[in-house]
């Protein structure tokens, strides 16, 4: 909305804006440079130069990771071979030759742990993490390295920081083994749980078979809740194949008293496993069980 007071200082504003355009384009200085033959050839080069250069200091750096790559390989297979000892020394060759590779790190650690070296596992650990603070399974070695250094304490509160990375089967078995180490039953239960929860989701058996047994172990110290019945009834629904597996939903129920939920998983395993003798002496045992629990009955 422009009225005639407003005029004069409208036209007067682009007047000033276009003679300082009109300012800018016009007033041009010419620059000339002279360089001396002597100096062209020098700029010349120059590019050649810092290429080389370049290429001297980027070589060497790509020299020492491939060598750290083939040391590291190398080492994987080694171990994969159970050769621990030539695989620790070949994950120590990809270190120093790249500190950064934390993968070999990794590895070399957990060889560590597992030969008991756990104070220098626990160094390479914490080496790697503060290299790359999020790594998954650094902290689960770090808590293995921690128990076996006497920690119980500090190997749990590991895991329970691994577990905000990730809750693989084998690191929350780990962490409920820790909480029974230091009697927290609760605590053992609730992440037995959370481990057999997972198993029957994901449908992996890994430690499915180590949790059933533990809550054979530490139910009488709960009691026998209903949601713990029911969830190893889901976990032999979900692996109706896996012979150990149900051995362990049979014992379970046996030491809940649950006789004829064990005869059914004793006969699901039978069928697996005719000639298997473990479940032959399982059912032995069974029988006498079932004898008893009937006589009691009779004789209360």
């Amino acid at each position: 909305s422009m009225n005639l007071r407003t005029i004069p200082v409208a036209v007067t504003f682009w007047i000033i804006l276009a003679f300082s355009h009109r300012m800018i384009i016009t007033e041009s200085r010419p620059v000339s440079l002279s360089l001396s033959p002597w100096k062209m050839r020098k700029l010349r080069l120059a590019p050649y130069v810092l290429f080389g250069a370049l290429l001297v200091w980027y070589i060497p750096r790509v020299s020492e990771r491939y060598r750290a790559q083939q040391d590291y390989l190398e080492g994987d297979m080694l171990r994969f071979q159970q050769r621990t000892a030539e695989s620790s020394f070949k994950y120590r060759e990809a270190i120093s030759h790249d500190p950064y590779l934390v993968e070999a790190r990794l590895y070399l650690a957990a060889n560590l742990a597992h030969e008991g070296r756990n104070e220098e596992a626990r160094r390479n650990i914490d080496t790697l993490l503060m290299q790359s603070p999020y790594y998954p399974k650094a902290r689960f070695i770090r808590a293995v390295s921690l128990f076996g250094m006497g920690d119980t304490v500090g190997a749990a509160n590991a895991l329970t920081d691994e577990m905000k990375l990730e809750t693989s089967p084998q690191t929350v078995y780990y962490a409920s083994y820790f909480q029974g180490k230091m009697n927290r039953p609760d605590s053992e239960y609730a992440l037995l749980r959370v481990l057999l929860e997972n198993s029957v989701r994901s449908g992996s058996g890994e430690f499915a078979k180590e949790g059933i047994d533990r809550l054979s172990d530490l139910f009488p110290l709960r009691g026998t809740p209903a949601e713990c019945v029911g969830l190893i009834s889901d976990t032999r629904r979900t692996f109706p194949a896996d012979v150990p597996i149900l051995l362990a939903a049979e014992e379970f129920y046996e030491h809940a008293g649950l006789l004829q939920e064990a005869e059914a998983a004793l006969k699901q395993a039978q069928a697996i496993n005719p000639g298997d003798p473990e479940i032959g002496n399982r059912f032995v045992r069974l029988r006498g069980a079932q004898k008893a629990a009937a006589e009691g009955q009779k004789h209360p």
